[in-house]
């Protein structure tokens, strides 16, 4: 049999809205970097960044004044072993260009960046993301 719904008293409705649960964290920003030179294959950040989740998304915002092959420099185990992996399809990012990642980390990773060429950092932005979309 079907229930009858009438109105709803704003009172009501805003006490089923208090009681609903919304999974959604906002992102933890990791890293910025603006205006900053950077040598050609030198790490990014000073401290290699590790995700405070896992598994976790790291959204990465790049911007840079000349073009080059940007990477990953992904780090694992005692000694670290590095394991390099070129973004955009191993292709340069132009220069002057916004670009935008997303990478996977697990636990025990940590992760740096590199670029093969010497340019000027424009912006550089890492957060780590909340599986919820």
């Amino acid at each position: 049999m079907a229930q009858e719904v009438g109105p709803i008293s704003p009172a009501r409705l805003i006490e089923i809205l208090n009681n609903l649960h919304f999974n959604v964290a906002a992102p933890l920003g990791k890293a910025n970097i603006f205006n900053t030179p950077i040598a050609a294959n030198h790490d990014f950040l000073d401290d290699d960044l590790t995700p405070t989740n896992t598994p976790t998304l790291f959204r990465i915002y790049v911007c840079l004044s000349v073009a080059g092959v940007f990477s990953v420099q992904r780090r694992k185990g005692t000694p670290p072993a590095t394991v390099v992996e070129n973004l955009n399809a191993g292709n340069p990012i132009l220069a002057n260009a916004a670009y935008m990642f997303d990478i996977l980390v697990d636990s025990g990773e940590s992760i740096n960046f590199q670029t093969t060429v010497a340019a000027q950092i424009l912006k550089f932005s890492v957060v780590e993301k909340d599986w919820v979309e």
